[in-house]
């Protein structure tokens, strides 16, 4: 199977799935989950702009959270406990009604280039 990068969706996913598990689990540790693949997955050597929108400033994010392929293990199980999946989506699509109502500001645009 081959790995594909993620989209600008992806990243945006996983962007607001660790600011809803961060702001509702103090001691959740992001950095504890990374997993490094055990494979080549040919994105290696990508980097992602250092500074993010101020919205994610806040955030504390793994080294290489943005490479696909390095949560492959055991897919299966809950890693936090925190949240089930239902939660999160239903979190991020209020989260997303009010960012869809601030396009017009401008919030977006960092992640639309």
């Amino acid at each position: 199977m081959e790995i594909k990068p993620y989209n600008r969706y992806n990243l945006f996913f996983i962007l607001e799935r660790e600011l809803i598990l961060q702001q509702n689990n103090p001691t959740y540790d992001p950095i504890e989950t990374l997993r490094v693949p055990d494979y080549v997955t040919g994105f290696e050597g990508i980097e992602m702009p250092s500074k993010l929108p101020k919205w994610y400033s806040k955030l504390v994010l793994p080294p290489g959270w943005y490479l696909p392929g390095r949560n492959k293990r055991r897919s299966h199980k809950k890693r936090h406990g925190q949240l089930g999946f239902a939660a999160i989506t239903l979190l991020m699509h209020r989260e997303d009604i009010e960012v869809q109502s601030q396009l017009v500001n401008g919030r977006l645009t960092y992640m639309a280039r």
